[in-house]
């Protein structure tokens, strides 16, 4: 769609953040831009415009026309080789890996086939293949096959038994957790690795619930860093997280000497493949933004008795933009200037990563409010709250769930009643201030109090957040996009 703008000068300069001078001819122009371009106007006549402009509209940009401390000094990328990534400074999983000293293999990959195999379900099945492929350091692996989806990815799991874990790690010792993998016939696969509870005294709870994704037919080894609680007996294998065919060898749980070496210093491969700077997607995307989100704009510049002008180069930097580019940011870096400045330089909105979670939240309730104040003076007010509830199972160190949640498992009645209060109290207490809520997170693979008593609480968690009259848009968040969140979003729909 092409829009056209016609202004006088005064109105253009001021509402794109324009300066003019003459002098400089040029062709008249059609621009097409996200940041701004230059546009000029040819004519042999001189240009006829009023000096006095510029100096007004210097002065008043900063406070009329875009948020204060909007950055000015850009660097501008012409095209999809200019995109610029921010990587962190450390060392490779395999340099860290020959940095450690010897340690003892505590779960073995033996003890992983016979776990695993020939397990068959009305999900799908697995059972043991042999691998001829010399890089890597296993001659078998196993299948899995999903076929059908369960309505959560603990239906179809294996355990290496009760206490498996407990029995072979030492309490507080470095653990890693390493495996290889590789997609059969689908584009992505993903398995979930838990270190969980027994259930002796009526919990799950969990140490960690890693879920990783491999996007490749080709093997990959995968690392999970972890210090092992003795608390947290079980180790479980989860396979159910789409219809998806794969295979995983290689598996290891390696102890190593918590006097020698530290958590920090294992490998770990908690990200995904997609993040890549070569991801096939980010090629994918620059051309449907040079497609969607860009437009045409025709400029006429007017004189103030509305006569063109010509002869004028007219120059465009774009200060902002109504659309809302943000990041997560957590309430600990208010008092980072480095983090600050760079963050704002960047966008103009933000999400707190997990203060707003509902156990972080108890134990720092003033912290979002300061960094809310924070985030003002640098121009930025559209802040997103996330998350007014996540429904999934405690675990060690958690963010989600308060411990007196726990005890009221057993009462449907006290259990919404305390759930329901929470979303309306968070929404009230920051009513005017934040304008967007998550109010579920992740619920296509975190179902804890809904396993209990059914999907049907999504829409009583929804309608305490309306009933809390507070001025904000709901929204649901997740990192899947997959059938199992289309057919959540249709329940959710009904």
């Amino acid at each position: 769609m092409k829009i056209k703008f016609v202004f006088c000068l005064f109105l253009l300069c001021f509402a794109l953040g324009m300066t003019a001078c003459g002098d400089t001819p040029g062709a008249a122009t059609e621009s097409t831009s996200e940041t701004g371009e230059q546009t000029t106007a040819e004519s042999d006549m001189p240009p006829t415009y009023d000096d006095s402009f510029t100096d007004e509209i210097s002065e008043n940009l900063s406070t009329l026309y875009h948020r204060e401390g909007i950055p000015t000094d850009f660097s501008v990328g012409a095209d999809y080789e200019d995109l610029i990534y921010y990587e962190e400074n450390e060392v490779s999983n395999q340099q860290k890996l020959s940095q450690l000293p010897v340690g003892t293999c505590i779960v073995d990959g033996e003890a992983f086939l016979t776990k695993g195999k020939n397990r068959t379900s009305e999900y799908g099945n697995t059972y043991l293949v042999d691998v001829e492929d010399e890089s890597v350091p296993f001659d078998k692996a196993l299948h899995v096959s999903i076929t059908t989806l369960p309505n959560v990815p603990y239906r179809f799991q294996f355990s290496f038994g009760k206490n498996a874990l407990s029995a072979a790690a030492t309490d507080g010792a470095p653990l890693l957790i390493s495996f290889w993998m590789r997609t059969v016939d689908c584009d992505m696969a993903e398995v979930g690795v838990v270190i969980e509870q027994n259930g002796d005294s009526g919990s799950y709870n969990k140490l960690i619930s890693e879920v990783i994704r491999h996007e490749s037919g080709t093997w990959k080894q995968f690392f999970i860093p972890v210090t092992y609680n003795s608390k947290y007996q079980n180790l479980n294998i989860r396979l159910a997280y789409h219809i998806q065919q794969f295979e995983i060898g290689g598996f290891c749980v390696t102890e190593y000497d918590a006097a020698q070496v530290k958590s920090s210093q294992l490998p770990n491969n908690l990200q995904y493949d997609y993040l890549s700077e070569d991801a096939a997607w980010r090629k994918e995307a620059w051309e449907r933004i040079e497609q969607v989100r860009k437009g045409d704009m025709k400029i006429e510049v007017l004189d103030a008795a509305g006569q063109p002008i010509s002869g004028v180069l007219v120059e465009a930097n774009m200060f902002e933009h109504e659309f809302e580019w943000g990041c997560g940011i957590a309430c600990s870096s208010r008092n980072n200037a480095q983090t600050l400045s760079k963050f704002t330089s960047l966008f103009n909105s933000a999400v707190f990563i997990n203060d707003m979670k509902w156990a972080e939240h108890d134990k720092r309730p003033n912290a979002p409010t300061e960094m809310l104040r924070v985030l003002k003076t640098y121009g930025i007010d559209r802040v997103r709250g996330h998350c007014l509830y996540w429904d999934r199972e405690q675990r060690e160190n958690d963010t989600s769930i308060p411990d007196y949640l726990i005890p009221l498992y057993g009462d449907k009645e006290a259990l919404m009643a305390c759930i329901n209060g929470h979303i309306k109290e968070m929404m009230q207490t920051y009513d005017g201030r934040i304008k967007e809520w998550d109010v579920l997170n992740e619920a296509c693979t975190n179902t804890n109090v809904q396993d209990m008593y059914g999907r049907e609480l999504i829409a009583q968690w929804y309608g305490a957040a309306r009933e809390s009259g507070a001025d904000a848009e709901l929204y649901y968040n997740d990192y899947l996009m997959s059938e199992t969140l289309f057919g959540l979003l249709d329940t959710m729909e009904d």
